[in-house]
């Protein structure tokens, strides 16, 4: 049964099928899917926005205004944090949709930060587009309106452009002499090389690091995929452009890190890639700190990785650790979690997720998915490569509370005729597409941190 009429809006059909839904239709978790020029989704990111945290018999009329805030997370060249999307829109109470430009106060506007009235329907549906002229991802989400505060991530394309860069060169004196591996990690990124001592020192060199402010992370380890033996941090430390230099003692500034546990259950015959990042301020990249090496063909494993002793710490520093299964690119598998007091950690991989189906509405992609126990949200990904430097993507999903019965068709709303919407943001129907149904669980409370775990599976589907 698809509820087609309960879920018209604004000219254009966003129909699930067997859903209680009010004029909102459907929308979308904002977790990270792909990076436009990244091929298929990265779904190692969690829920951005904790939906699906009401039951269906909790929502209703929320006392005050929606407050909705979007930003990007940090990017080899881009700085996250609260931008403005490229276009928004929403559904008001009488089903149309709506422009939705950025919340300004007494005159000045506040990056990131939209409004929208309460409503007394069960739900609400905002959409987000964020799109340059190579790249366009397009975000509809629905919550229950009883949640009034929603976080939403962007695509890194929304982010700012900092391309001044500068060399950063040194010395590192009174490290371990068995050093040969130099990882390094700011907000914008991190790398790793070989480092080559002579008598428990050795110069390095990193390029085309951006100008400007950062806290900086080095780590030293015997080879690639030994443990962390030092870490040293250069906090707020300036960047010239062009080149700058930082030499730094590890007597002083070395701390030694503890070891501490990621214990893995849930595997099967596939590789598991496990990250563990120590980031700054809220950024999304940092230092690596985690295993050097990958458990496959296994049932369980047990990795380590590298804390920071507390006296180095920030309260906005955080690990970041996510295990992925990398076997196959079409189906993947997830946990993910990030602390700033590092504890041992035990992580389980949930179970496969059935493949979607997909069919063309018009001119737009639909996606059915089937239902799973344990799930907070839905979600249907529509990517479409145009050339190896242009994409264009959708991603449209319904918090599970809002969802009964034996599938779920997600299909996009026709937001054409709202005004500012770009038509090439559609999905072009004559290329082959990947579609990818997601579901994320609720969110878990492990020590400081949240535990969010998903699972994805992705189709391709060449047009006739």
């Amino acid at each position: 049964m698809r509820l087609l009429g309960a879920c018209a809006v604004g000219g254009g059909t966003l129909a699930l099928v067997a859903m209680a839904c009010g004029d909102g239709g459907d929308g979308g978790a904002p977790a990270p899917g792909p990076e436009n020029d990244a091929g298929p989704p990265d779904v190692a990111a969690p829920i951005a926005d904790g939906g699906g945290e009401v039951d269906a018999a909790e929502a209703g009329g929320p006392a005050g205004p929606i407050t909705i805030r979007t930003s990007t997370p940090s990017a080899p060249f881009s700085r996250g944090g609260p931008r403005d999307a490229t276009w928004a829109a929403y559904v008001d109470d009488t089903g149309a949709w709506v422009r939705l430009e950025p919340k300004t106060d007494d005159g000045g506007a506040e990056p990131g930060r939209y409004e929208i009235a309460a409503t007394t329907k069960p739900s609400y549906t905002v959409a987000f587009a964020c799109a340059n002229e190579r790249r366009s991802l397009v975000t509809v989400l629905t919550r229950e309106s009883s949640v009034t505060e929603l976080d939403v991530t962007l695509a890194a394309q929304c982010g700012s452009d900092d391309r001044v860069t500068t060399n950063l060169a040194g010395t590192f004196s009174n490290i371990p002499t068995a050093t040969g591996w130099l990882d390094f990690g700011y907000a914008l990124g991190g790398r790793g090389s070989i480092f080559i001592t002579a008598g428990g020192a050795g110069d390095y060199e990193l390029v085309n690091l951006v100008a400007g402010t950062w806290d900086l992370a080095f780590g030293l380890r015997e080879d690639a995929v030994a443990p962390l033996t030092r870490i040293a941090f250069a906090r707020d430390a300036a960047l010239a452009a062009d080149s700058s230099t930082l030499n730094l003692d590890f007597t002083d500034a070395g701390a030694t890190p503890v070891p501490k546990k990621i214990s893995l259950t849930g595997l099967a015959n596939e590789q598991t890639h496990i990250t563990v990042q120590y980031t700054f301020g809220g950024a999304t990249s940092g230092l690596e700190v985690g295993p050097g090496d990958d458990p496959f063909g296994v049932a369980s494993a047990e990795v380590t990785y590298a804390s920071v002793p507390a006296a180095s710490q920030r309260p906005a520093d955080r690990y970041r650790i996510a295990a992925t299964t990398v076997e196959d690119e079409l189906e993947a598998r997830g946990a993910s979690i990030d602390l700033h007091d590092a504890v041992d950690v035990a992580l389980e991989l949930p179970p496969a997720l059935e493949a979607p189906t997909s069919s063309v509405e018009g001119k737009l992609v639909a996606a059915t998915l089937a239902p799973r126990a344990g799930a907070a949200v839905y979600e249907a990904n529509v990517f479409t490569r145009v050339t190896n430097q242009s994409s264009r993507e959708w991603r449209v999903s319904i918090s599970a509370a809002l969802v009964t019965g034996t599938e779920i068709e997600l299909v996009p709303p026709d937001l054409s005729a709202v005004a500012g919407f770009d038509a090439t943001w559609l999905t072009p129907l004559e290329i082959e597409r990947t579609v990818t149904a997601k579901a994320y669980e609720r969110p878990a409370t492990v020590g400081d941190g949240t535990l969010h775990r998903y699972a994805s599976k992705s189709i391709l589907v060449t047009p006739e």
